[in-house]
């Protein structure tokens, strides 16, 4: 169950193309999307860095198109021959290193775009020959020459410092990612939370020195919020309550490495999945869906975070069951597992409270018929995970009508939409629910 998260990265979603929805209450729901299947992708979490080094390392890729000195595109040029006419890497990458060898002679900037292209594109060489160790070696200097860079106090600009900030984050995604996403290592997993945690307090220390007040909307995000309702409904439980003019101004100080923060954001959750800590996964997602807010991210990716949250919770309350047996079976006593079952059911219960909420935001289903109303595919991929997990929690607690109610819901969702992953989920948790019936 929820084997979406974080195994298969549904994590973090960028806005695709819109489709149309036709507002019918829950259960009589229809979606029309285009006949072209839409598949998700396993490695969502690579995609804004990868872009982003591309910017940097790629647009100087088809001579002559380049501003670099001719005794620098000499080299270049040998190098891409090599690399595309020949498939010879290790070649490739001698004429690479001749190139870099010129700029330090020519005092060519080494944080410039320039510089670093070369040195992104010679890593990429590392990369095809396997060798990722080399590659990464040759991302963290870069990462270490920002850092020195950025230590200096009034020798940058704002933009050139936030420039280097969205590089940063692109290349720090790219070292994690070049490990291996499934290393069980305590080690190495605590190496990259230890990298993730620095890079993620330097850019927010970055925003709060351009920003006090946002500091402190923050800090109430984090300690005050248990819940976040992105339409500011009345509800039950707390919202950020932000004026919209501050949410601009708050976006804006994101605007040159929104992408990859929330990227790095949602990467750092991963990790802690992967470690198997649901307590700090659960606490990272929140803090994410608070700087989400204030950054004023569309509501889709809001609420698609929200979802995650929501599976998140479920997982804990999972793990808590788990617990929960263990006390039984040594004899611990009643008062403790009595305990546990009260946080148990909190957390089944906030975890509906999120993805009900997802599907109550998405669109008025109170309403017979909305015509044309048009939701993004991020909100969709939202809505089809929180019907899944709101079937999973009502198989759990021994609900099988409303189970089957949500998950057939997730199933027709998610033919629609594309969404392969919860296509097949959903079909099989349906299969189980057949069985035991």
């Amino acid at each position: 169950m929820f084997r979406l998260l974080g195994k298969n990265s549904v994590l973090a979603r960028f806005p695709r193309k819109p489709v149309k929805i036709s507002g019918l209450p829950l259960g009589s729901r229809t979606y029309a999307t285009s006949s072209e299947p839409k598949f998700i992708s396993k490695q969502t979490l690579t995609l804004v860095g990868l872009i982003s080094l591309t910017g940097y390392g790629l647009y100087w890729f088809y001579y002559p198109h380049n501003n670099y000195p001719r005794s620098v595109g000499k080299p270049l040029r040998n190098a891409l021959w090599q690399e595309r006419k020949f498939q010879d890497f290790k070649t490739s990458i001698r004429f690479y290193i001749d190139a870099i060898n010129e700029c330090k002679r020519l005092q060519i900037d080494e944080l410039s775009d320039d510089y670093t292209g070369i040195e992104i594109k010679m890593a990429q060489m590392y990369e095809k020959l396997d060798d990722i160790p080399q590659a990464n070696e040759i991302y963290l200097k870069i990462v270490e020459r920002i850092l020195n860079a950025l230590k200096e106090k009034g020798e940058l600009s704002q933009s050139r410092r936030d420039d280097l900030l969205k590089k940063d984050l692109s290349l720090v995604n790219k070292v994690i990612t070049n490990q291996n996403l499934k290393e069980t290592d305590n080690n190495v997993i605590n190496q990259q939370l230890d990298l993730i945690e620095f890079h993620l307090s330097l850019v927010e220390a970055e925003i709060y020195k351009k920003s006090p007040e946002l500091q402190k909307s923050m800090k109430q995000a984090t300690e005050d919020i248990t819940f976040v309702n992105v339409n500011d409904k009345t509800s039950n439980t707390k919202s950020l309550s932000v004026e919209p003019e501050k949410l601009k101004q708050f976006s804006k100080l994101f605007a040159s490495f929104k992408e990859e923060y929330f990227v790095v954001r949602d990467l750092y959750t991963e990790i802690f999945l992967r470690k198997n800590n649901i307590e700090q996964a659960v606490e990272s997602k929140m803090v994410t869906i608070g700087w989400m807010v204030l950054a004023n991210m569309s509501r889709g990716q809001i609420l698609l975070s929200q979802a995650n949250l929501g599976s998140l919770l479920y997982m804990k309350a999972e793990n808590m069951e788990a617990n929960i047996l263990r006390q039984k079976e040594q004899d611990t006593g009643t008062a403790i597992t009595n305990e546990l079952e009260r946080n148990r059911v909190f957390l089944l219960n906030m975890a509906t409270k999120y993805f009900e909420s997802v599907i109550g935001n998405a669109g008025d289903s109170n309403r017979t018929k909305v015509k044309d109303e048009t939701i993004d595919m991020t909100t969709l991929e939202a809505i089809g995970l929180s019907m899944y997990g709101l079937g999973i929690i009502n198989l759990h607690q021994g609900d099988p009508m409303k189970a089957q109610h949500f998950l057939k819901e997730a199933l027709h969702l998610s033919k629609d939409i594309g969404f392969q992953q919860l296509y097949e989920e959903s079909s099989t948790e349906l299969g189980k629910l057949q069985k035991l019936q």
